[in-house]
């Protein structure tokens, strides 16, 4: 993408502080057990284990998008956790690739900015505003699945994935390290092309393209194309400091060649 349109990059928001429930909802938390609190002014929502009989809370956005801007700042769960699951996420077809990350900072001692831009283009995924990964769309050079043409919507959960989360579940969550407790702020950071609502879930079944969403003078977030050059640098600098694990440089994995997007996402 031209240089210029590196300004577009997001920014730390600064909009106003909007509370939860303008833009998510409780789909299926049971209330109230505590796996799901909002504070009395609506600005923080708790995701909750707090034992065996209460193990997992989840929220989600009131809408499906296709495309867009979206943020979290999160504040993940201190001490020994281990076996609990905090997420913060998009419903989209998965493949079973992954990289494993390292953070520069304490996830659990204060809020960072967790983001991800999608378009038809690419997907960016952003801590602080600085980008740790990045996934073309090269559905049409290789094949490899791309999120389009299916609203998504924002999922937050938590929940007890010790059976196998922890080398393959040989670590059990200790609930007498509970509660367990992550800490969800800055409701504000929802700039997507609104598809439908996202429940029922059937409710854009009836529509299979979205053009709208396509509209370049409406969404500033379908410009990018590529990573700019200041992007590429922050993604060059954490892989070298941060990466645990990445398919993409696994040929012990894929001795007969890396998979096909490896190629368009490496830098």
């Amino acid at each position: 993408m031209p240089e210029s349109l590196s300004k577009r990059e997001p920014k730390l928001s600064t909009a106003s502080p909007v509370p939860w429930d303008q833009n998510y909802m409780n789909l299926y938390t049971p209330v109230p057990n505590d796996g799901l609190a909002i504070s009395d002014d609506g600005m923080d929502a708790s995701l909750k284990i707090t034992g065996t009989n209460q193990s997992f809370g989840h929220f989600q956005s009131k809408n499906r998008f296709m495309f867009g801007y979206f943020s979290m700042f999160i504040k993940l769960i201190p001490n020994e956790s281990a076996g609990v699951i905090a997420t913060y996420y998009f419903s989209s077809p998965e493949t079973k690739n992954q990289r494993h990350h390292y953070l520069k900072f304490d996830p659990t001692a204060d809020f960072h900015k967790y983001s991800l831009l999608w378009n038809q283009h690419l997907i960016i995924w952003f801590v602080d505003n600085k980008v740790i990964r990045v996934f073309h769309n090269v559905s049409n050079e290789t094949g490899v699945p791309y999120p389009v043409g299916k609203p998504l919507a924002i999922q937050c959960s938590i929940w007890d994935g010790g059976e196998w989360a922890t080398q393959g579940g040989r670590v059990k969550l200790n609930y007498s390290y509970a509660p367990f407790v992550v800490h969800y702020e800055g409701f504000d950071g929802v700039h997507g092309c609104q598809a439908c609502p996202a429940s029922p879930v059937t409710a854009c079944d009836n529509k299979t393209e979205f053009p709208e969403c396509y509209d370049s003078d409406k969404y500033w977030f379908l410009h990018q194309e590529e990573p700019t050059k200041r992007q590429i640098e922050q993604l060059k600098k954490h892989h070298r400091k941060y990466i645990v694990y990445d398919y993409c440089q696994d040929r012990m994995r894929f001795p007969s060649g890396l998979p096909d997007e490896c190629q368009f996402n490496s830098y």
